[in-house]
């Protein structure tokens, strides 16, 4: 296998054991929700659409996730005040309550992932993750 490729499979394995673990666990809300959540956060305002851009994903798919955390109480959707067919999407006050005891989980669970690399090896391999989202970014 050539490396690059023995390389994203690695990475693929590395991601199936953390979303293993994490199904394990009792969480309120999966990683895709938590990701959309936070992106919700970071977008202010956004609407479903803007959503599924962000997730590269289609409107459909992601308009099921976001009826299960309204269901939850985790997001509202609040009507534009100058166009009433828009309607954006923000993180209720419960959801921000998810959101922060996810962030609590996933830095213990994520600490405890990283405790088999030396601090150098942690640092290097931040370094080189934050270099490949930039190269991503860039390209």
């Amino acid at each position: 296998m050539p490396f690059p490729q023995k390389l994203v499979h690695l990475f693929f394995l590395f991601n199936q054991k953390i979303q293993k673990k994490v199904r394990q666990q009792d969480t309120p809300v999966s990683i895709p929700e938590f990701i959309a959540l936070k992106l919700i956060v970071e977008n202010k305002p956004t609407t479903m659409t803007g959503i599924a851009e962000l997730l590269d994903v289609k409107k459909a798919s992601i308009s099921q996730m976001l009826g299960k955390l309204q269901s939850q109480g985790f997001i509202e959707k609040r009507d534009d005040k100058l166009d009433k067919r828009q309607q954006y999407i923000v993180v209720s006050r419960k959801g921000k309550k998810i959101m922060k005891e996810m962030f609590m989980f996933s830095s213990k669970f994520m600490g405890g992932a990283f405790d088999v690399l030396s601090d150098e090896e942690q640092k290097q391999l931040k370094y080189l993750l934050i270099k490949l989202i930039k190269y991503d970014e860039n390209n």
